[in-house]
């Protein structure tokens, strides 16, 4: 009897301890989530990362950590994180996002676009994905394909001005200097300080 007593308060024990191991991993997660939305990339990190060795298996918390890292340019980082956050919920469209904004930020083009075209898959309506998917298209040179995913972003949100700013480059390359003066004066008005410059050097 004293044998089976023993045995039931090691289980209540043990169910105990993990329970509050996870409840302290979901309040290092929703730290780390406040201090990412002041833009403290650095203390977010640091509470995704607690989370994570109290629940090893948590995506949510590699999902917070690796957009995080991609803040401070640790790109490598962040593919990593977001690699694992995918492995653990491979349905999640921003994780691929992220992750792709990394590679693009790596310059590895080709990967990047996987991962785009992995969020739209899950998100047809992810106007940023088809933005940067168009932009890395046109980074490859593949403009006619690249101004037919501007569209898309530009269907889904007419006042995204990096879409009209992206299109008009490629529209530039493929020499419709009128088509892409239109275009960035749209991005302009959007508020793309890229396309106000683009427009002074190739529009007056």
């Amino acid at each position: 009897m004293k044998k089976i007593i023993l045995l039931l308060l090691i289980i209540t024990s043990t169910s105990c301890s993990k329970k509050n191991e996870e409840e302290n991993a979901k309040d290092y997660l929703n730290e780390g989530v406040q201090k990412y939305d002041l833009k403290d990339y650095q203390g977010a990190i640091e509470e995704f990362t607690k989370a994570i060795e109290l629940k090893p298996d948590f995506s949510d918390a590699y999902n917070g950590r690796g957009k995080a890292k991609s803040y401070i340019n640790d790109d490598q980082g962040a593919i990593e994180d977001l690699t694992k956050a995918i492995e653990l919920n491979p349905n999640y469209s921003e994780d691929y996002y992220f992750r792709g904004l990394s590679k693009f930020q790596l310059k590895d083009f080709e990967g990047a676009i996987i991962d785009f075209t992995e969020a739209i898959e899950i998100r047809p309506d992810y106007y940023f994905a088809y933005t940067y998917r168009g932009s890395a298209k046109g980074l490859l040179l593949d403009y006619k394909e690249a101004i037919k995913d501007y569209n898309k972003a530009i269907e889904l949100n007419p006042d995204f001005g990096d879409a009209y700013t992206g299109r008009g480059v490629c529209n530039a390359f493929l020499g419709n200097r009128d088509e892409a003066c239109i275009d960035w004066s749209k991005g302009a008005q959007l508020g793309s300080k890229e396309a106000q410059e683009l427009i002074k050097e190739s529009c007056n």
